[in-house]
């Protein structure tokens, strides 16, 4: 984001945009006064768009979301004993041998409740609160972006196996624009609507996107004979909908368009930082030139 921005990062893992509306209606709501944009994702690869449930009754005040629950002591050790686990465990133990204090390593790795602040490449603060991937800048950040530092990323030679399979008829991109023929759910939208005219409300402004994907790959579904038609259907009634709702969507799906490249996605659909600060940067001019 341009600087003066202060962003946190509401994304997790399969969230469904119902979800996702919820968490912004409440964000909304509690905390409007502080808020000055939304930014939404309308993620039509992973099927979101096509989900009319209800958005969840939210609750994103500190008191409220706390710390979750430990898991049954039978799950834990199940858990423990996994081959992950154990895998983690035998480097840990190697980490232990090879320190110059080793009771030192052990306390810090087994009795501290997390590792020892330090700083990563990039500049920021890390603290690791697992023994997995010390000391690598794993995980998320304190806006609440994720990392992936763990995440291998897609060279130029794997690039055409990775659009040869997500472009195919077999694909998740095509069995979620097949689910209702490429037809976004009218309810969804609905909620949307709602979720605009109380941020217009209180005087906050929302962006809509929908996200990237591997250079190419957009262009090529569009173009298919089994994804084709329903995803020009999909594009077309949301793009419908947001000149309706004045609102302004970016279709970021064809990345190329950005000057992303395969070289920053871990996947078909995961984008790194490097393509998301082109895409943002549009998005926010879109913003400012909207009438």
């Amino acid at each position: 984001f341009s600087a003066g921005v202060r962003a946190y990062n509401f994304a997790q893992s399969g969230n469904g945009l119902s979800s996702v509306i919820g968490e912004a209606r409440d964000a909304t709501v509690r905390y409007g006064d502080r808020v000055r944009w939304l930014i939404v994702p309308l993620d039509w690869a992973l099927g979101f768009v096509y989900d009319g449930n209800e958005p969840p009754a939210t609750d994103l005040s500190p008191e409220k979301v706390g710390v979750p629950a430990a898991p049954p002591l039978l799950a834990q050790l199940r858990e423990a004993l996994s081959l992950p686990r154990i895998t983690t465990l035998v480097l840990a133990l190697g980490d232990v041998a090879r320190a110059a204090d080793r009771g030192a390593a052990i306390r810090a790795i087994f009795s501290e409740p997390a590792g020892v602040p330090y700083r990563c490449a990039d500049g920021l603060m890390a603290r690791d609160y697992d023994i997995t991937f010390r000391g690598q800048c794993v995980g998320f950040r304190a806006d609440g972006s994720a990392t992936f530092a763990d995440q291998k990323r897609i060279t130029a030679s794997l690039a055409p196996g990775v659009m040869a399979q997500a472009a195919s008829a077999s694909s998740q991109y095509a069995a979620a624009l097949d689910r209702t023929a490429g037809q976004p759910d009218a309810k969804l939208l609905g909620h949307l609507t709602a979720l605009l005219q109380e941020a217009r409300a209180k005087g906050v402004q929302v962006m809509l996107f929908m996200p990237p994907l591997i250079p190419e790959l957009d262009v090529r579904l569009t173009a298919s004979a089994h994804s084709g038609a329903k995803l020009r259907r999909t594009k077309a009634v949301l793009e419908a909908w947001a000149k309706q709702q004045q609102v302004v969507l970016l279709d970021a799906g064809p990345s190329e368009r950005y000057g992303c490249v395969a070289t920053e996605f871990i996947d078909a659909h995961h984008a790194l930082p490097a393509c998301y600060r082109k895409i943002m940067a549009r998005l926010f001019a879109a913003q400012t030139a909207k009438p």
